[in-house]
């Protein structure tokens, strides 16, 4: 069997000879375009790169003999060099076993099996189980939610002093202009929802265009990805950390407004008209 993404590549339909090595020749039996661990991809790039064909042991023997261990005086030696501190079945090379278990199995009897394939193995060999690897998975996930969540917050605190800061330096530019609508019978709670729509107006604008190209750049980069490995692409929206960082910008900026215009408001409108002269 080979990858979809060989068809054109080697312009053979299923059925058709093709020529492995320098004394054998293959029939393609059927083209996939998923096989586990092989990545059968049917990009034709993807296919070239990675493993190429899925064939019989007896056939991978008779490979190995007439492409290896018969081509030359040199080559038999050089395998048996770089094979020696391998134990391989019949001297074929064997790098991965996959034992598919029954879905509903206990956690016992999985380690009952996983300790019976461990200890034929080598020291130098791995068992990895794919419930374990799951949950390192999500474990890296709460940590990585964690981080955003620790990075947002950082970058929030520094916001709030730079939007305390521009908000203290507008009103006391606009401070003659503002003791002019408090002469004209504008209350202090008006004065400060004034300022408090402007800012809230900025960030709410600024916190939609953010979330509208973070996601699109997300979905972009996430669909080309999972387009070249061929799994199906799924959205899983960050609503508790975007919630998290809505209500804290919404606090930030509540706070840094509300801070210098109390300042202000605490003086006479005469002070402050002063004050702007």
């Amino acid at each position: 069997m080979l990858p979809t993404g060989l068809r054109d590549a080697y312009s053979v339909d299923v059925g058709g000879v093709l020529f492995v090595g320098d004394k054998l020749r293959a029939v393609a039996r059927a083209y996939v375009t998923k096989f586990p661990y092989n990545y059968f991809s049917g990009f034709p790039t993807i296919a070239i790169i990675g493993p190429t064909m899925l064939t019989s042991y007896d056939d991978f023997m008779m490979l190995c003999y007439n492409n290896i261990w018969w081509k030359d005086e040199e080559a038999w030696p050089t395998w048996i060099k770089n094979t020696e501190k391998y134990e391989w079945t019949d001297g074929v090379p064997k790098a991965f076993l996959h034992v598919k278990l029954n879905p509903d199995i206990s956690a016992m009897d999985q380690e009952f099996v996983m300790n019976g394939i461990r200890n034929e193995l080598d020291k130098l060999d791995g068992l990895f189980a794919k419930k374990d690897i799951l949950e390192s998975i999500q474990s890296i996930n709460v940590v990585f939610n964690i981080f955003n969540v620790i990075v947002g917050a950082i970058a929030l605190f520094i916001s709030f002093f730079l939007l305390l800061i521009s908000m203290t330096q507008n009103i006391n530019e606009a401070i003659w202009e503002y003791g002019v609508l408090r002469s004209m019978g504008l209350t202090k709670d008006e004065g400060r929802r004034i300022y408090m729509y402007e800012a809230f107006a900025v960030v709410a604008t600024a916190s939609m265009l953010g979330i509208l190209v973070g996601l699109l750049t997300a979905l972009m980069i996430s669909n080309q990805f999972f387009t070249f490995i061929e799994m199906p692409s799924k959205l899983y929206f960050p609503v508790w950390t975007l919630t998290f960082m809505l209500v804290m910008a919404g606090t930030t900026t509540f706070i840094a407004v509300y801070m210098p215009v109390k300042e202000v408001n605490k003086r006479q409108i005469a002070v402050v008209l002063k004050s702007g002269a």
